[in-house]
């Protein structure tokens, strides 16, 4: 029901919210000044080469949707 997905995505914020205002600093705390500035460099390397769908070459559509939008009724499709 609504309201448990509604508490359950409050727990998972919170964590998030946890992590980025204690787990972040404290990391940001332990490292230099100058690994902080690589581990930028190559997370932002990394955003540019890692595909944004999980199969990027995959079509949006459907294999059939083509077909029945060129009127070939899909009973008509053998499997």
């Amino acid at each position: 029901d609504f309201e448990s997905m509604l508490r359950t995505m409050r727990v998972d914020l919170a964590k998030h919210m946890e992590e980025e205002t204690v787990d972040l600093v404290e990391l940001e705390q332990a490292l230099s000044a100058k690994e902080t500035a690589d581990m930028a460099k190559e997370f932002h390397l990394s955003k540019k080469l890692v595909p944004t769908r999980r199969y990027p070459s995959a079509p949006n559509e459907s294999p059939f949707e083509g077909v029945q939008k060129n009127g070939i009724p899909s009973e008509r499709i053998k499997g």
